[in-house]
């Protein structure tokens, strides 16, 4: 059950970042839980505002 959950936020943040996560190259791998716990702010921020983006379609796949 938290499996579930926790992927499910994961895949939440990943639609709604998915421009930073193609454009922020994270070679050092410690970075990488700082990134994560910046983009779950930004995220609750949006969500305090009420100003949620709509996540990126990626039309290359198409």
């Amino acid at each position: 059950m938290t499996r579930i959950a926790i992927e499910r936020a994961f895949g939440l943040l990943k639609s709604q970042f998915r421009r930073l996560l193609d454009c922020l190259p994270l070679t050092d791998i410690q970075y990488v839980p700082e990134f994560i716990l910046a983009c779950c702010v930004l995220h609750n921020i949006c969500l305090r505002r009420n100003d949620l983006i709509d996540p990126v379609h990626d039309n290359a796949n198409l």
